[in-house]
């Protein structure tokens, strides 16, 4: 039945509030996150101890003694 050209929509109520999320995906998420901070760390220190190493033995290779 048309009224008047008007058209009449029903629609669902929206949530008032977010729904939440699985408390697994903060578990992986954390993990993710340690595990990259992890690998960087690790690399870091590799890094800085090659630069080192190699530093004190150009040292010892051109000191005047």
């Amino acid at each position: 039945m048309m009224m008047n050209g008007c058209v009449i929509i029903l629609s669902a109520p929206e949530a008032s509030a977010p729904l939440p999320r699985p408390w697994w995906m903060e578990i992986i998420v954390l993990g993710m996150i340690g595990s990259a901070l992890a690998v960087f760390i690790l690399l870091t220190v590799i890094i800085w101890y090659k630069a080192i190493k190699r530093y004190v033995t150009l040292s010892q290779i051109y000191s005047p003694d």
